[in-house]
């Protein structure tokens, strides 16, 4: 498979799943890109599983769904 892109549009409760998940992207040395989305409730979780992981404690990016970013989404709908 020739996935670039995994897009976790609710966090896994633990890290192993989460990695398993993201590896998708990952086959064959190639890289790739995982992203997750998370409401505000959902941050300590995402904590955890970056901590577990060992990666970078990045602050999360905040978009509300007033952001100017998420204008052409309606094309989509």
């Amino acid at each position: 498979d020739d996935i670039a892109c995994v897009v976790h549009y609710e966090p896994p409760l633990d890290h192993k799943t989460y990695l398993h998940r993201s590896g998708r992207t990952a086959r064959a040395g190639r890289d790739g890109w995982a992203v997750t989305l998370a409401e505000y409730n959902q941050h300590t979780t995402c904590r955890i599983i970056q901590r577990a992981l060992r990666l970078p404690l990045h602050p999360p990016i905040e978009v509300f769904s007033n952001d100017a970013r998420l204008a052409d989404l309606a094309e989509f709908g």
